[in-house]
């Protein structure tokens, strides 16, 4: 294990010495001059004795061979049980070259790449050959010989690259504001981290779950109750009382449906004493010609669906509402994508 030297100060007697309790291996170190206030000096501190480990005290002296702000160390070494070799504290800072959380991709990292990246380097289109929704094209050589991403080194991935560019011409995103200070340093981190990728989890295939174990029994009516609970008690929250039975039924009404329920369906339902009178409600209404209008919805939103081609021209439509319905009815008959 290495010496480890701790010096005082100057002296009027000519000793060189720096603050109380530093340590200091040999090499180059800095020390105040008492005998100029404000002047820091630079001390070599080499040549550490031989022999036992005794007293606790050390001293650097002048040399004597005309260099200024050289000096030949005469010191007394102290060794302490809790001293970290400096060769063993620089490979653990090597090791670990970020004390920073984990960067989470999902939250932090996907959504930013969602917003300013993969318009132009997505599945529609990408550009250079970089496609930021897939982790193999991430990875990958592109077009210009580099790669997006190079895992654990931030400089040598053209992604970080593009975007602390201080050149226009050069920065990503090209257009609107550049990332923020924050997004940037998230992304650098989340490189040098190793760039983790996880698939969005609805393309994950599903694996079994074990329900987290809950006190509050009583309020769990599904297993996925426990899985509510539990993140409720980690994030020290209490689970909201049962709503009462008007107004869950405006709820899964509206939800499922996008209409009310008439005042004598609600007379019903909060009469009803059936233990499954609630489970028989949302299978009523997932069962109803209304809830495919309701869902398809989103669905024709997305595709733009309009019966008149509006803009320059609004001319209509004469079909198109064959392919609406259609939706509807792929909607209540719970159709599979495949």
């Amino acid at each position: 294990m290495p010496l480890y030297w701790s010096i005082g100060r100057f002296s009027s007697s000519g000793w060189w010495s720096f603050a109380g309790g530093e340590t200091f291996s040999p090499g180059s170190v800095s020390a105040d001059n008492s005998n100029s206030p404000g002047r820091r000096e630079s001390v070599i501190i080499k040549d550490p004795p031989r022999g036992p480990l005794r007293g606790s005290s050390a001293r650097c002296k002048p040399e004597v061979d005309g260099s200024p702000g050289r000096y030949r160390r005469f010191l007394t070494p102290r060794k302490r049980a809790h001293d970290v070799p400096l060769p063993l504290l620089l490979l653990l800072a090597a090791a670990l070259p970020d004390a920073a959380p984990a960067v989470d991709f999902q939250r932090e990292i996907q959504p930013i790449l969602a917003r300013h990246c993969t318009r132009c380097h997505g599945p529609a289109e990408t550009e250079a050959g970089l496609n930021l929704t897939r982790k193999a094209s991430v990875l990958s050589e592109l077009e210009s010989g580099g790669r997006a991403i190079v895992a654990g080194d931030p400089e040598q991935s053209a992604l970080w690259q593009r975007i602390r560019a201080e050149d226009a011409s050069e920065r990503m995103p090209p257009e609107g504001d550049p990332l923020s200070k924050e997004q940037k340093e998230v992304i650098r981190r989340w490189i040098l981290q190793g760039a983790s990728w996880q698939e969005h989890w609805a393309f994950l295939p599903r694996e079994p779950q074990t329900p987290p174990a809950v006190e509050n029994k009583d309020a769990v009516g599904n297993p996925i109750d426990n899985f509510i609970l539990a993140r409720l008690k980690d994030a020290g929250l209490a689970a909201a009382p049962p709503a009462d039975k008007r107004v869950l039924i405006r709820r899964l009404y509206y939800d499922l449906t996008g209409l009310p329920p008439t005042p004598e369906e609600v007379a019903a339902f909060a009469n009803a004493q059936a233990p499954d009178a609630y489970a028989r409600l949302v299978d009523r209404l997932i069962a109803s010609p209304q809830f495919g209008e309701r869902w398809a919805r989103h669905w024709m939103d997305i595709i733009r669906y309009a019966e008149t081609n509006s803009y320059e021209r609004d001319a209509a439509k004469p079909f198109v509402w064959r392919y609406r319905d259609y939706l509807i009815r792929a909607f209540n008959e719970d159709k599979p994508y495949d």
